[in-house]
């Protein structure tokens, strides 16, 4: 599925395994999914499974798959195992390929000590009291993390700090 398909858009919203026909409520895109549905019946598949994925460093996915009209593949209990076998899949390929999806640039080591500092709380007076740095070096280093993880606020660093595993409160 590619980016901004009507599953992509959708299916990150839910946290767990659910089916293909599930996607007509998750839309507004009624044309679209009576689309994806004919062409799903085309190759004669009926239903499907979707499984949202996590991984470190918001590298969230979607696994799917769908069978020919075996209904077998589609009870709750085979759904679970599939969904445990694609989120292991999912957390292996992140393991193997770390730099795939990174930031561009990534935090020095006192970047991201000073951005975990500031998931905690602390102010920017607090931090240089701590590292034994001036205010101004702080705020030079925080400015800097800033543009590398593409936000405008030290909340919004830590919260993205924190999701891409870079940093640990």
């Amino acid at each position: 599925m590619k980016q901004g398909h009507i599953t992509t858009k959708n299916s990150l919203l839910k946290v767990g395994a659910f089916r293909w026909t599930d996607i007509a409520n998750l839309t507004n895109r009624s044309q679209s999914f009576e689309d994806l549905k004919q062409d799903a019946n085309r190759v004669e598949i009926d239903e499907g499974w979707i499984f949202p994925l996590f991984g470190p460093q918001s590298r969230n996915g979607l696994a799917s798959y769908g069978g020919p009209k075996h209904q077998e593949l589609m009870d709750d209990k085979t759904g679970a195992e599939f969904r445990i076998f694609a989120q292991m899949a999912h957390l292996r390929l992140c393991q193997l390929t770390p730099d795939l999806y990174g930031i561009d640039k990534s935090l020095s080591k006192r970047e991201m000590q000073i951005i975990g500092w500031a998931a905690k709380g602390k102010s920017n007076s607090e931090i240089s009291t701590i590292l034994g740095l001036s205010e101004s070096s702080i705020d030079s280093y925080m400015r800097r993390a800033f543009a590398k993880l593409d936000v405008h606020d030290r909340t919004s660093a830590s919260v993205k700090a924190i999701s891409m595993d870079l940093v640990r409160t």
